[in-house]
């Protein structure tokens, strides 16, 4: 999934949010603490992709010690699973998901594959045209993983590296231009297409785009089951419907689970995305808005040629709410963004209000396609997305002890990032130094996020107003 809201938006958001630390002096952050408390709730994954069921993996129903415990089965934690096997292959490692594999942002998204953003905003955040880079390098490595990963899987992940592109107003085709230089200068392959490029491929009017040759679509929750396929292939120990409720810190990690049962480890990674500050870490660094999809039917070959939807080539426009699309392999139109919200102490229950973004993606999708106003989608849903001030990710190792790894803050590119992660997080718990080493996501301090109330009213005012202004 490409990020709910860009990079400029939030920057914004937090200099206006950032005036509540007026607020503060009295101890703000301690007594909201108090009076917004946060529960563990994990919803379902209601997606499309989840539609059919595939059989559970038992919970863990006995007390249980391991070298490495993992808490969330997305593609942070599988991936940091599978890695620390293959590093450290003499140690145990256990997964603890609380519903099933793929259930949270790994599983619904819109399954887009996106390399080192290819955007001004990024190379301004990285300040190094070698980071930049590297950067690039090191997630186009982690697609051609993914895709030989995804080879032979038990369910098809539909990955297809064909691309990525974001549509440009005439408001951006200065820094485009100024982008693509720098990034040609710098040897990546990142095109400037003209307004007819951009017609010919994806069938919309833009006055131009940035296409990304290193990028796709795929299907999210089979891809993160071929992952799960491959963890458990290198004896990682999976664990599902055992949800964590307490983490106590120390030279061994205790971890509770809600059915009482506990798992006692040398080290805790958390793959937990959204959910992560309801495990009582990063709510002052990070915190989630709610981001929402829909699906067409099948398009028929007369419906997609008049549309112009000649290819599968995953898109995004460069709105401040941005939307973004890409077709399935069955030909099916995937739409999201373009509607987002912050809910209260970072709660994550999303599908109650499907309904109400139903009719944006509605009016998206004819805004885009008029030929396909009008009808209806065949499914839509939500779910949280986890962000961090400036929308860079951070992934490192925290706690007194130095014993707990972690990757947040993906901003709506969790796909590649998130595997990524894993790799990081398990050479970093060898004690390594990969080519990772030295990139600003690794260890990186996240900018304060104001506590609650101010930080919803804040966040969904600034929100309201973008859906007005655009």
């Amino acid at each position: 999934m490409r990020r709910p809201m860009n990079r400029r938006a939030f920057l914004k958001l937090g200099a206006g949010a950032s005036a509540s630390l007026a607020l503060n002096p009295i101890g703000l952050d301690r007594i909201a603490q108090d009076l917004w408390m946060k529960t563990v709730s994990v919803e379902p994954n209601l997606s499309y992709w989840a539609r059919r069921p595939v059989p559970a993996v038992p919970a863990l129903e006995s007390d249980l010690q391991v070298d490495s415990v993992v808490v969330g089965a997305g593609l942070t934690g599988l991936s940091s699973a599978l890695h620390l096997r293959r590093t450290l292959p003499g140690q145990s490692v256990a997964v603890l998901e609380a519903r099933q594999v793929g259930n949270g942002g790994s599983g619904r998204s819109g399954g887009f594959l996106c390399s080192w953003p290819n955007g001004q905003e990024m190379m301004a955040v990285t300040g190094s045209p070698e980071h930049h880079v590297r950067g690039y390098q090191l997630t186009a490595q982690a697609m051609r993983e993914l895709q030989q990963l995804s080879r032979g899987a038990a369910l098809d992940a539909e990955l297809e590296l064909s691309g990525v592109l974001v549509l440009l107003k005439n408001s951006g085709l200065d820094w485009a231009r100024s982008y693509v230089e720098t990034a040609g200068a710098l040897g990546l392959p990142i095109e400037l297409w003209s307004r007819d490029e951009v017609r010919q491929t994806v069938g919309t009017d833009a006055a131009g785009g940035i296409y990304d040759p290193m990028g796709g679509l795929c299907q999210p929750r089979n891809l993160t089951l071929a992952l799960k396929d491959a963890a458990v292939g290198a004896g990682v120990r999976l664990y599902e419907n055992s949800p964590v409720v307490e983490i106590e810190h120390g030279d061994t990690v205790r971890v509770v689970l809600q059915n009482g049962r506990v798992v006692r480890a040398r080290r805790l990674v958390l793959g937990t995305g959204a959910w992560t500050p309801q495990l009582g870490l990063f709510g002052d660094r990070v915190f989630s808005v709610s981001s929402f999809m829909g699906i067409t039917p099948r398009l028929s070959r007369q419906q997609r040629a008049t549309a112009g939807l000649e290819r599968r080539v995953a898109f995004n426009d460069d709105r401040e709410n941005l939307v973004y699309m890409g077709l399935t392999k069955d030909h099916r139109l995937a739409l999201g963004g373009g509607f987002v919200r912050m809910a209260l102490s970072d709660g994550t229950e999303n599908n109650a209000h499907v309904r109400r973004a139903l009719p944006k993606l509605e009016r998206e999708l004819a805004g885009f396609y008029p030929s396909l106003s009008g009808g209806a989608f065949e499914h839509a849903w939500g779910g949280s997305v986890n962000l961090t001030m400036d929308q860079a990710p951070s992934v490192g190792r925290t706690g007194r002890h130095g014993n707990v790894f972690y990757g947040v803050g993906y901003s709506g590119h969790g796909m590649v990032t998130a595997y990524l992660a894993g790799r990081v997080i398990a050479e970093m718990a060898a004690g390594r130094r990969g080519d990772w080493a030295g990139m600003p996501f690794v260890n990186r301090a996240m900018p304060y996020v104001p506590p609650e109330p101010l930080r919803w009213l804040g966040g969904n005012a600034y929100i309201a107003a973008i859906d007005i202004l655009e």
